[in-house]
């Protein structure tokens, strides 16, 4: 028992690092991305699809949203929001242009691009 425990934490440890080193690289490389996400991201109760998720949020000549074909909507917590797309941005090259989907059976795809 005392080992699954620790390999838990262990595993909550690197994902709670991994999300911040996410953010800290979308900050550094896509400032204006890291700044939209904060935004869109600031919805308690978004769900996608949705005309809010299509309509995204855009900051600085950059733009970020998710797009879904989920059936029914699946709800996005806003950690989630956050953590997914500074992921997305993180990866993206120099132009901030990514997407990756998320959410059951690949269903939210999280996207961020120029404007």
């Amino acid at each position: 028992m005392k080992l699954s425990s620790l390999l838990a934490a262990a595993l909550t440890a690197s994902t709670t690092v991994l999300a911040d080193s996410n953010g800290v690289t979308c900050l550094k490389n896509h400032p204006n991305i890291h700044n939209a996400i904060g935004v869109f991201c600031g919805k308690s109760n978004m769900v996608i699809p949705s005309a809010y998720g299509n309509r995204g949020f855009a900051s600085g000549g950059k733009w970020v949203g998710i797009r879904g074909t989920c059936s029914p909507a699946q709800w996005v917590p806003m950690n989630w929001c956050i953590s997914q797309l500074e992921e997305v941005c993180a990866q993206a090259p120099g132009d901030g242009n990514n997407q990756k989907k998320f959410g059951k059976n690949g269903c939210q795809t999280f996207v961020t691009w120029a404007a």
